[in-house]
Formats: C-alpha cells, structure tokens, sequence
C-alpha cells in the first residue's frame, strides 16, 4: 500500500483545493478507527512525542518572572490525516539561559509530556513532534504548550488545536480554508504508475508540499517548507 502526504501551508484566511488523480483505486480502506480524538484522556495515551515521559496531573503554571523563558507560536489551528506526526514550531526566548526542555498537555487530560530540548541556545526555534496513529478517528483534539529552563522558570503558554482527518482515497478533492497547516495522506495502492495532482491556491499565498516514503518530491517552492515532514 503506498501513501502519498500532502501538505499545505495557508498563511491567511483563504481556501486551497486539491484533486489527486491518475492512480490505483483499488486501494481499501484502513485500521477500523477506535480512538476518540474528542477524549482527552484517550487521545492522550496514544499520541507519539519522541523522548518524552508523561507525567499526572497539570503542567506547570507559568512563572511569570522577568528571568521566565517567552515563547510565540505561528499556528493555533493545524489539520492532519491520522497516521501522520504533527510539527509545530516553537519560537522561544530565554534571558537567564538556556531552554531545557517543553512541557505538553491535551485540553482537559489528566496527564501532560515532558520533552528534553538537548542543545538549546537562549532563543531559537524548536520543533515538536507529535504522532498521530493511523486507528483515531476523525475530530479535534487541543495542546497547550510552554518551555521550561535550568532554573526551573515556566513560559506562558499557547494553545493550537489538532485537526485529525481521514486518509484519502484516489479521487478525492481536498479542501482546505483558514489559517495554520494541512497535512493529508493519500492511499495511493498498490499498482505503480503516474500520480497527477490538481491544485487551486485562488487569490491567498499558499505553498504545496509532496512527501512520498518519507521523502520530499515535489512542491511549489524550490525545497520543503520549515514544518514539512514524512
């Protein structure tokens, strides 16, 4: 079964459409979907953050000190098919030193996730990986975000909420409005052949981003986008 991801980037309130053609229909579907994204204590046990221990309880609350770590996030709406990773950048600035680590926690789950930043300086960008497996079904689930330093100072806090759409089947148009990033698979079976992919960005800048077994193939622009992925 071979699957194609797409990613779009949509910088402002507008619409993209795209249309995958010329390829394999004879595809099934895939895993029966059991997970409720609209649960967060269920959502939470199975999402995937490389390096991270999960803890009981709240997050840390921000410090609220002037040695306190900032941060700022572009996205606060994404959209990704299941069996996808979510990457949200993190823009972060800390005066007293350098960041440690990230702490992450679904709206209203009992649990959050503490991830190591090994290697990061005083301000920069860090990345956040988060897995979505292929069995959780369609529907909306929220994070809310912050960094941590050596000392122990707690940033504010953003939140982006998660998007989770099914994986597409060959023929099916994709559309795509508002603000943030979206992420489809796309099954494209088990035949060789020639993918032909139709797109309408209309009058909103966006970019087209083509990952095909983990590897960028195509796109609007010369190379992937900050947030692209396999």
């Amino acid at each position: 079964m071979k699957k194609l991801l797409t990613s779009f980037a949509v910088p402002l309130f507008g619409i993209a459409s795209l249309f995958m053609v010329s390829c394999d229909k004879s595809s099934g579907g895939g895993p029966s979907k059991n997970v409720d994204p609209g649960n967060p204590n269920e959502i939470a046990e199975v999402l995937v953050i490389p390096g991270s221990t999960t803890q009981q309880g709240n997050m840390p609350a921000p410090s609220g000190t002037p040695e306190s770590p900032a941060i700022q996030m572009v996205d606060t709406t994404v959209a990704y098919s299941a069996g996808g990773q979510v990457k949200l950048p993190i823009n972060y600035n800390d005066n007293s030193g350098s960041v440690s680590g990230i702490y992450a926690q679904v709206v209203g789950s009992d649990q959050y996730f503490q991830i190591p930043a090994s290697g990061a300086g005083s301000a920069g960008t860090l990345v956040l990986p988060i897995g979505i497996p292929a069995n959780v079904a369609k529907g909306k689930f929220c994070v809310t975000i912050s960094v941590f330093d050596a000392q122990g100072n707690v940033s504010n806090r953003y939140t982006t909420c998660v998007t989770v759409t099914e994986t597409f089947k060959c023929g099916v148009q994709r559309v795509s409005g508002g603000e943030g990033i979206t992420s489809t698979i796309h099954n494209m079976g088990s035949k060789g052949g020639i993918v032909k992919i139709e797109y309408e960005t209309y009058t909103v800048p966006d970019r087209i981003d083509v990952f095909y077994d983990g590897q960028w193939v195509a796109g609007t622009g010369s190379s992937p986008g900050p947030a692209g992925s396999g």
